[in-house]
């Protein structure tokens, strides 16, 4: 049987990876290069905290894994119309995760606009699939 919400899961999923991805790595990243600035911190004028791991790395990090898992669980379960209550729940809690961060790190992350359609549409795919039950 096919799902009414399908195309609505599936490619979400893909971008939620891809985007996913993205965030985990910038996470990452952030992290490494603060990690070697503090290493190198002896032969700097100013030593380098590493109170500068921020938050928003870790929220990074935490958002990006969280969101690899949602495409993951998108692709595997956009024709299964009984999973779709697991997909309801993981949409919303994407969505607050994405309106979360923003009060946490107390910056605007440039791409929240970009992401915020993802769970949005995924949201809807699981809705038409849990109607379709």
């Amino acid at each position: 049987m096919n799902a009414p919400g399908r195309n609505f899961i599936k490619y979400p999923s893909i971008f939620g990876i891809v985007f996913g991805t993205f965030d985990f790595v910038l996470g990452i990243n952030g992290i490494i290069l603060i990690l070697l600035a503090a290493y190198n911190s002896a032969t700097l004028p100013m030593p380098v905290d590493l109170a500068n791991i921020s938050s928003w790395h870790i929220i990074s990090i935490l958002h990006g894994a969280f969101r690899i898992f949602m495409g993951i669980m998108g692709i595997a379960y956009c024709d299964k119309i009984v999973k779709a209550k697991i997909l309801i729940v993981i949409a919303i809690i994407d969505l607050v995760l994405i309106l979360f961060p923003p009060l946490v790190v107390f910056t605007f992350r440039f791409y929240t606009p970009i992401y915020a359609p993802i769970p949005i549409l995924y949201l809807i795919g699981a809705v038409k699939n849990k109607k379709m039950r």
